[in-house]
């Protein structure tokens, strides 16, 4: 099971608690989690918090008699990534605010009992309590409170608190009858300077290089290219090698919209030495030639992204800081990720200094 499908797998309430087990069995392959000791409690895995909208062809206006049709409206779709522990009667919930900072709903979400070494993935569900009715029309900032409560010993304890931006596309097409008609979306503007790299152990006992990065819009297929003092060293075009989508925030998968998408880039022939590796002379093994390394990508043929990192004498990824500077919770490297050309079409470039991750700003990071 790759990390794609993990996501798919969780985010369906009807098979949660039977993917549990298997959870807790598996490696967690994207971006490492970091497991918890007992003694800190229940932690999240910052890069695996998204925020996207799930989206009703229908509305129910405040102490309306009826629902409109033909209105679209909107209910936060929050997912995260839990470290243990928690214990029995543990409930994950996440809160969400107006704008004006009232409470709007509490989302209670499916929670399975796990140890300190053990986690797992959550999503808020899209029918609560109150169902349709509970759904807005509204854009704004919104704030929300991810907390972990226990009828069992009275806690009511937050985890993580963020904000995000909603705003919506008209898609009424000038039609009268569709003038309520619109896509929702969430900002995501401060997700492109943010990269990560880390090894990854296939089936195969190969550990190869993993990069991650955020686009924006649809730019066409994407290339990545590995180079090591300014030579090319791998290609994801190579047979084997991996370009796979791992979250969306588009909530139809409409290329109009706007819409921000992480990718992880794997290469087959960029290696780190294994007991048990598949040895070949066409295999770059990165723990053997220390140094610097470049990351390009291709968007549609053109150059849209750079990112570097360093591989130490000890054979590992030079970690620079910043995972732990800001308590990610990961055991992956982040990398200042430079955006290059157009074809991500007009975006904020400064957006991450207030709104990485949902207005929790990075500290000693820069964008390049």
């Amino acid at each position: 099971m790759n990390s794609s499908q993990t996501l798919r797998a969780i985010s369906s309430r009807k098979t949660l608690s039977g993917l549990v087990l298997v959870l807790l069995e598996i490696v967690c392959v994207w971006q490492g989690a970091v497991p918890a000791r007992g003694e800190d409690g229940p932690r999240l895995v910052k890069t695996r918090i998204f925020v996207k909208l799930w989206q009703n062809h229908s509305y129910w206006p405040p102490n309306a008699a009826q629902e409109q049709y033909d209105t679209t409206s909107w209910l936060p779709d929050v997912r995260f990534r839990v470290i243990g522990p928690i214990p029995g009667g543990g409930q994950l919930s996440v809160d969400v605010s107006r704008p004006d900072g009232s409470l709007w709903v509490s989302l209670d979400c499916p929670t399975a009992e796990i140890g300190a070494d053990r986690w797992i993935d959550v999503e808020t569900p899209r029918d609560p309590p109150g169902g349709t009715k509970v759904f807005t029309t509204a854009t704004g900032v919104y704030g929300f409170d991810i907390r972990l409560k226990n009828a069992l010993t009275g806690q009511n304890q937050s985890l993580y608190s963020g904000k995000f931006k909603v705003g919506k596309v008209d898609k009424s097409k000038g039609i009268p009858k569709f003038k309520n008609t619109f896509t929702y979306y969430v900002d995501h503007d401060w997700t492109l300077p943010l990269g990560y790299v880390w090894p990854v152990t296939t089936q195969a006992s190969n550990v190869h290089l993993v990069a991650s990065m955020w686009f924006k819009g649809a730019a066409g297929p994407k290339a990545a290219y590995l180079f090591h003092k300014g030579k090319q060293v791998a290609s994801t075009k190579e047979s084997g090698s991996d370009i796979s989508a791992v979250e969306l925030s588009t909530f139809d998968n409409d290329t109009s919209d706007p819409r921000w998408e992480r990718i992880e880039f794997t290469w087959y022939s960029a290696n780190f030495t294994a007991p048990e590796a598949t040895l070949h002379p066409s295999i770059f093994f990165l723990d053997k030639n220390p140094g610097d390394y470049e990351v390009k990508v291709l968007c549609g043929g053109a150059l849209c992204r750079e990112t570097k990192f360093s591989i130490g004498p000890d054979g590992k990824i030079v970690d620079n800081g910043l995972a732990v500077a800001n308590r990610l919770n990961i055991t992956s490297v982040m990398v200042p990720v430079k955006v290059v050309g157009t074809a991500d079409g007009p975006w904020r470039p400064t957006a991450w200094k207030t709104d990485a991750f949902y207005g929790n700003p990075l500290q000693g990071f820069t964008a390049p």
